[in-house]
């Protein structure tokens, strides 16, 4: 990947302010999306993550393998 800046979006293409980004090797280590959404992953760059926000259903994603620099996140019914 070649930006570390990642941009948390719902499928409405919208950003998703304050969504967490939990290190699952060092879960006190957690950072959280800036007004628009945006994360950057670079001291993240080999482990997995975990993205959570209220209202949402959390992922893992693996940092070394994404494709993207947008992860998208479903909303609760």
């Amino acid at each position: 990947m070649e930006s570390w800046n990642i941009q948390v979006l719902n499928n409405s293409e919208m950003p998703i302010k304050n969504v967490q980004v939990i290190n699952l090797r060092k879960q006190a280590d957690t950072i959280i999306s800036d007004v628009d959404g945006t994360v950057n992953l670079y001291e993240y760059r080999e482990n997995l993550v975990v993205f959570q926000a209220g209202g949402y259903i959390p992922d893992t994603i693996n940092v070394v393998k994404m494709k993207s620099r947008k992860v998208y996140l479903n909303e609760l019914k």
